[in-house]
């Protein structure tokens, strides 16, 4: 049966690659007992896969894990089994049993919901209204087959100010205040498109929105948290906990 599971990063452990998150679950799992289920074959493995990799230093409070188990003690038993292996910073928010044809986390995102936290400047509220009256957001991306110009203005879903400046500690963030900045963040959130059919990193976004304000990467120092990821349902976005 096939089991989706939600979790959190967060803290020092946002330090931690995607392959080592991997090998962590798996040696977690056993640890738990759970009855999960394993290929066939001369090396057996756990089927078990993750919707989509996090970013070394993003944390994130909506990541999905896709596992097939032979049997199914019920979402709190599986939390609660989970969590008592879990080193600070990970915690397993859900686990939903999913009907035998949903497809897979991997194939299904579309897009994804963050939170980018930096020291705001003057007048960015004006410039982020211009930012999206933009028709067109050319950028350079670096692909497998190399460097290509990608528009990427129709693929920024939503972007808006949800955090003021002053109501974020940038001490309880864990990131040094650049010198000559103001020692309180402010957040910006983004809806972007997300997974195989288009990836947009919100650092690119945000790089891109700051070099058109006259601002570089290099002038501040930023904290982005995955908040959610969606399927496309029908034509509108779903959670990945709702999508099957």
């Amino acid at each position: 049966m096939k089991i989706r599971i939600k979790f959190s990063k967060k803290g020092t452990v946002r330090y931690i690659g995607h392959l080592d998150i991997m090998r962590y679950f798996q040696k977690a799992i056993r640890r738990s007992g759970l009855d999960i289920a394993y290929t066939n074959g001369f090396h057996k493995h756990q089927i078990l896969s993750f919707a989509a990799p996090l970013g070394v230093g993003l944390e994130s409070s909506g990541e999905y894990m896709d596992a097939e188990f032979n049997s199914f003690p019920g979402p709190e038993a599986v939390c609660a089994s989970l969590n008592k292996e879990m080193a600070e910073g990970i915690e397993i928010l859900s686990a939903i049993q999913l009907p035998d044809t949903a497809k897979n986390a991997m194939s299904q995102v579309a897009a994804a919901d963050y939170i980018v936290r930096f020291p705001f400047w003057e007048g960015l509220q004006e410039d982020l209204e211009r930012f999206l009256a933009l028709e067109s957001i050319v950028v350079s991306k670096t692909t497998k087959n190399g460097e290509t110009e990608i528009d990427i203005r129709p693929i920024i879903y939503e972007m808006k100010i949800t955090e003021l400046p002053g109501s974020i500690d940038s001490a309880a963030l864990g990131v040094d205040v650049p010198e000559g900045a103001e020692a309180s963040y402010g957040g910006i959130f983004m809806k972007l498109s997300s997974g195989s059919r288009a990836n947009l990193k919100p650092e690119l976004v945000l790089n891109t929105f700051a070099a058109g304000c006259g601002h570089t990467a290099g002038e501040f120092s930023s904290l982005t948290e995955r908040l959610e990821m969606y399927a496309e349902v029908g034509g509108r976005l779903v959670p990945l906990s709702e999508a099957f």
